[in-house]
């Protein structure tokens, strides 16, 4: 359900000078805004709350001479969003007021008066609207703001009253040397194009743009004043936006245009009673009472006079009907009282209305301006008591089923849903709804007996079908080992609740797009849901693959002594790998992937081995290893311990041959004697074999001439043991 009934959307009022009223407490509480502080002589001001009664946002207009500036204001007296520059004028007698959008919860429009033109006031005004809404998170946003409403010879005069059917509502504004009477009609598809109407007193004469023009409680009585002794009573139809029954109570003979200020005939403010029996207007120096008799006729009674001790620039100015039912009425003084006037009983006739010249004390540095925020009856309702109650708004998944509308509340009652689609009874108080796509629906309650066109009542709902939550976890890739990569898409909504699972190697696993690192291959799955939307969760999921690195080992380090060799051996090779050793130096080729190394001093080789069609931040591994090279490890060298000192040559497969490889040797002679001291064998190569099979058991002596890799000779003599 819209701007439903009993609301209290006019709980709150602020208007200038920064003064800020609070009806949701008896008598309203005082307190602060930054509406109008500026400069003295503001009119125009208007204020909204929310259905609770908790301030929704008002006008702050400025002005000092040199510029203007017209903002929205949130509660909080904050600008909000796209709302400066608004064209209002702050001299405007009823220069702004703020209607709810009939159709849409959370969406209201502005009706503004400026002046527009080099010639500022003397140039026609023209009337504006502004779209201000309400978003999901709270805050505030003008959607739409300054599109012309109206141009023309106009006045300074905007009122609003609701419709009979309880949720569209009637604006209305009168022309300048006319008797014109201009009426829009607000609902669900907007502002309609103004119809007219002439009827009344033509407005001509002293300031005949200026004066309020209010509606009556119940909104069947309408009330339009000017300087120029104009008061014009009318009836008003709120089912046809029509004026009737016109009633003149003003001066005898208008003020001409070239008049000097009367101040106790131009006429200005006006605000009706409760009861709609007793109205009120307002001059310079006097408040004047007009009461209805029983034959319909009206009294008029002096109830409030310029104060003695008052300067001579004092005037009441205008009026409005509070929710505690009095009339609150500001007044311009140079000096000597800061407050808000009151008429505390205005039912009653002639004094006994008590008038209270200080009704409410400001605060300090607070001061009544000439206006007051120009307040409709939000909570009129429809006539007859008919209520048309079509539920709150949903927002649902496409093709989910929801129940709208209320049981009814009395009998004899017709309902009609429009359109029809959708719907699987458009004639029940409350149907099932079932559609794919957003749509607002119409409810019009109707009396099955009384078929006139004023006894219903409307009421809109808003069925917002959203897509289903969707989030993307990101395209499946291949990345280098411990590489960061963002997860997710950057479409992906912000306002949700993420899950990635698992959490390990993520930057954030509650975040839209979390950063992983990883060293394995990983599959994530993002689960993301809103609390606040229906078809609330959607999974995804990704996975990071790592480049399979070819796995190899190196020789370790190592010590040689000068002028050995040695082979830098790496396990695990592959053809097609390309392989780069450094330094080249000492190696017998640096593209091997098993080179022979004979460095001269003690080296660190490194190996770079390059894997073709991987990414660049991978595409290399690289080893290390280091040969360490001592310059005089040959004479410390026990060539004995590599002279074996028997030997079997039996042909039994073990130890048949006599063997001796000896290290770090540049040349050698090795000879073999036996008991007798006969020589039976000699060899210069390595290794050293001797197979000894002709030769009996027995002790034999060897003698070993080595030339050792730093040019050093040395002479071994042992002994072999050969059994059989």
């Amino acid at each position: 359900m819209v701007s439903g009934l009993a609301q209290k959307n006019g709980y709150v009022w602020c208007f200038p000078d920064s003064i800020l009223l609070d009806f949701n407490s008896i008598p309203p509480q005082l307190g602060k805004s930054k509406a109008g502080t500026v400069v003295k002589g503001i009119e125009s001001a208007a204020s909204i709350a929310d259905k609770n009664g908790n301030l929704l946002f008002y006008f702050n207009i400025n002005f000092n001479y040199k510029e203007s500036t017209t903002q929205f204001f949130n509660r909080k007296n904050e600008l909000i969003e796209n709302g400066d520059s608004i064209h209002v004028s702050f001299t405007a007698t009823n220069g702004a007021i703020i209607i709810p959008d009939p159709a849409k919860e959370n969406q209201y429009y502005s009706i503004t008066i400026d002046y527009i033109g080099a010639n500022n006031l003397i140039d026609d005004p023209v009337l504006f609207f502004h779209v201000i809404e309400v978003l999901p998170d709270q805050t505030l946003k003008v959607k739409r703001k300054n599109e012309l409403l109206l141009k023309g010879e106009l006045s300074e005069k905007i009122a609003a009253v609701q419709h009979s059917n309880g949720k569209d509502w009637w604006i209305i504004t009168h022309g300048r040397n006319d008797d014109i009477f201009y009426i829009f009609k607000l609902d669900q598809n907007g502002l309609s194009k103004p119809k007219t109407q002439k009827i009344g007193t033509p407005h001509l004469g002293y300031n005949k743009y200026l004066g309020e023009i209010c509606f009556s409680k119940n909104g069947k009585k309408i009330l339009a004043v000017t300087p120029s002794g104009i008061i014009d009573l009318f009836s008003f139809d709120r089912c046809s936006g029509e004026l009737s029954d016109h009633l003149y109570l003003g001066l005898p003979e208008i003020m001409p245009e070239n008049s000097e200020q009367d101040h106790k005939r131009s006429y200005y403010g006006c605000a009706f009673s409760s009861d709609e029996n007793t109205f009120y207007v307002t001059t310079d120096f006097v408040i004047y009472q007009f009461h209805r008799t029983e034959n319909d006729t009206y009294l008029k009674d002096t109830i409030a006079l310029k104060p003695e001790s008052a300067k001579l620039n004092f005037q009441f100015n205008q009026m409005e009907l509070g929710i505690d039912g009095k009339i609150y009425v500001t007044y311009y003084n140079s000096g000597g009282f800061n407050s808000i006037a009151i008429i505390h009983d205005p039912t009653l006739v002639g004094k006994d209305c008590n008038f209270d010249l200080a009704g409410i004390n400001l605060l300090s540095n607070q001061e009544a301006e000439p206006c007051l925020p120009n307040m409709p009856n939000y909570a009129l309702g429809a006539l007859n008591g008919i209520k048309a109650d079509a539920g709150n708004d949903f927002t649902i998944c496409p093709k989910q089923k929801v129940l709208i509308g209320n049981p009814p509340d009395k009998k004899g009652l017709r309902y009609r849903w429009e359109p029809s689609t959708g719907l699987d009874n458009p004639n029940s108080p409350q149907p099932y709804v079932y559609t794919d796509t957003t749509i607002i629906y119409k409810l019009t309650v109707s009396d099955s007996i009384l078929d006139d066109s004023c006894h219903y009542a409307i009421d809109y709902i808003t069925i917002n079908v959203i897509q289903p939550l969707s989030v993307s976890a990101g395209k499946d890739t291949i990345v280098c080992s411990m590489k960061p990569i963002m997860l997710g898409d950057k479409k992906n909504p912000n306002h949700a609740h993420y899950q990635w699972i698992p959490a390990k190697g993520l930057s954030n696993a509650n975040s839209p797009n979390p950063v992983a690192t990883v060293d394995q291959n990983t599959t994530y799955q993002v689960i993301v849901t809103d609390p606040n939307l229906p078809c609330s969760q959607a999974k995804d999921s990704i996975m990071i693959g790592i480049y399979n690195m070819p796995q190899f080992s190196i020789i370790n380090d190592t010590t040689i002594c000068l002028g050995e060799k040695v082979k830098l051996d790496i396990k695990n090779t592959s053809s097609n790998l390309i392989y780069e050793w450094t330094p080249a130096k000492g190696l017998s080729n640096a593209n091997n992937p098993n080179p022979i190394a004979t460095p001269e001093q003690t080296t660190s080789y490194s190996v770079t081995i390059h894997i073709p069609d991987y990414p660049v931040e991978c595409n290399r591994i690289t080893k290390k290893t280091k040969i360490s090279v001592k310059n005089e490890c040959y004479e410390q060298v026990i060539w004995e311990h590599f002279l074996p000192n028997t030997f079997t040559p039996n042909n039994d497969g073990l130890n048949d041959i006599y063997y001796a490889s000896l290290p770090s040797v540049a040349s050698l002679h090795f000879e073999i004697f036996n008991r007798f001291g006969v020589k039976i064998f000699e060899t210069d190569q390595q290794p050293i074999i001797w197979h000894g099979e002709q030769y009996s058991e027995g002790v034999y002596t060897y003698l070993l001439k080595i030339t050792t890799l730093t040019n050093k000779e040395k002479i071994i003599i042992g002994n072999i043991t050969l059994f059989r």
